[in-house]
């Protein structure tokens, strides 16, 4: 009797790690640098007053590889840098359960918001991701929301 409940101790505690290890959100807490790949989305604009939308609209129609990489990650202090095709720029991070969120102010037009979600895409090691950019393009509001996928590729104690 004593070795079937060490043996049931044992099992407990080596799945109990198991699972701590796969964490996604203890995973995403760690992460000093995460590159967001951005497929397809919705555009919504107001022609004369009248609501359109636009769906499965690529984010790079040219079919050129879309991500944005987001380095320097620093949950505590709330900080980090965007690295796009069109420069860098320091964003604002934000964290709880339901992920970390950047939010870039882009400049004289808007904001973009980012989520990359606790939550990996299906048979991979990827995490769920959406982008929410909210745009005042010449004076006419041009909200979009593109879908992808998001990776770590440092964490803090890659190196620390």
């Amino acid at each position: 009797m004593r070795n079937i409940i060490f043996s049931f101790f044992l099992v407990f505690c080596l799945s109990t790690i198991s699972i701590a290890e796969e964490n996604p959100f203890k995973e995403l807490l760690g992460a000093k640098t995460i590159k967001c790949y951005w497929g397809k989305g919705i555009n919504a604009n107001w022609e004369k007053g009248k609501l359109e939308i636009e769906t499965n609209v690529e984010w790079n129609p040219k079919k050129e590889e879309s991500y944005s990489i987001y380095d320097s990650i620093d949950i505590k202090n709330g900080t980090a840098r965007l690295i796009g095709n069109q420069g860098a720029t320091d964003v604002t991070v934000l964290s709880n359960a339901g992920g970390i969120t950047f939010i870039e102010d882009i400049f004289a037009s808007g904001f973009s918001i980012i989520t990359v979600f606790p939550k990996y895409e299906e048979n991979s090691n990827k995490f769920l991701a959406v982008m929410t950019r909210h745009m005042n393009f010449m004076g006419r509001p041009l909200p979009q929301q593109y879908y992808g996928t998001a990776e770590i590729l440092e964490s803090r104690s890659d190196k620390e």
